[in-house]
């Protein structure tokens, strides 16, 4: 399976605190309007398509980020 869909305007933020290695987003659902560089169309597509435990591609954030290590 691939997924590389690039939208500039289109971003994803991290939900949740990290466990063992894996780190959450929240993809609201929206109704697709048509496909192509439709935001919709990406969220969609991560609901009906892509599953817990796929691999997706991502990239590196951007901004201000941390991951607190209490160790």
């Amino acid at each position: 399976m691939a997924l590389r869909v690039f939208v500039p305007e289109l971003g994803y933020s991290l939900s949740g605190m990290p466990r063992a290695g894996y780190l959450y987003i929240s993809v609201k659902r929206e109704d697709t309007h048509a496909e192509g560089q439709d935001p919709s169309y990406v969220s969609s597509t991560l609901h009906n398509v892509v599953s817990e435990g796929d691999t997706v591609d991502l990239s590196a954030p951007a901004g201000h980020f941390f991951l607190y290590n209490p160790k």
